[in-house]
């Protein structure tokens, strides 16, 4: 990822969160969900958030993400689903 995807990416979110807070019902219900969760309403900080994220950051939190095993969730039937050791193995290549 480069600085120019990264920020067509941000212009792009900060849209889409734009566009949902505009529906009462969506910002209501991210209203609750801020106050809930932080004590406080988010969403006049949305473009803040949106603008502290870097290249760096992202590097950082898959390299975390990536360190760790992996987590596998079966809906349905799991006799057809590979081993979890297979999966996980799969991704440390």
């Amino acid at each position: 990822m480069n600085v120019e995807d990264l920020d067509r990416a941000k212009k792009m979110t900060k849209l889409n969160v734009s566009q949902t807070l505009e529906r009462s019902r969506s910002r209501l219900e991210d209203n609750l969900r801020s106050l809930l969760l932080y004590d406080k309403l988010l969403h006049n900080d949305y473009d803040q958030l949106i603008d502290r994220v870097s290249v760096e950051s992202i590097k950082d939190l898959l390299s975390r993400l990536l360190a760790s095993k992996p987590t596998l969730l079966v809906k349905g039937n799991p006799s057809s689903v590979p081993s979890y050791d297979k999966v996980a193995n799969f991704f440390d290549r």
